[in-house]
């Protein structure tokens, strides 16, 4: 899964990523770090610890989502093999495949987006 910083300009593998973070407030803010060979990196900022934290248990059920299309992908593919060739069926397979796609990137919310 790939998770894209609040800003758009950083693109975090979680396969190659060591550690997420929350650190301590930086300028009024509590930042989530992540970590890959020796280098942190901010991948957002939000006003309180507990939205931060908030956004990490985003971050783990996103993660938890994306484990699972390998296990599931097959199982649509055989469906869609076995259903009659139509232009409602490809525009549904086409709509899934959409939907799979965005569950493997994890776009960091804004500071307003994150409910506590």
């Amino acid at each position: 899964m790939l998770i894209r910083s609040q800003d758009k300009e950083i693109l975090v593998n979680m396969e190659t990523s060591i550690v997420f973070h929350i650190s301590g407030v930086i300028g009024k803010k509590y930042p989530i770090f992540v970590y890959w060979k020796g280098n942190g990196y901010v991948i957002g900022f939000y006003s309180t610890k507990v939205k931060a934290m908030k956004v990490l248990d985003m971050i783990q059920e996103a993660y938890a989502d994306a484990e699972l299309i390998p296990m599931t992908v097959p199982n649509i593919g055989k469906m869609f093999a076995k259903a009659t060739a139509s232009k409602e069926n490809e525009l549904l397979a086409e709509a899934m495949g959409k939907a799979l796609m965005n569950k493997m990137v994890f776009q960091m919310p804004e500071d307003s987006e994150v409910e506590v």
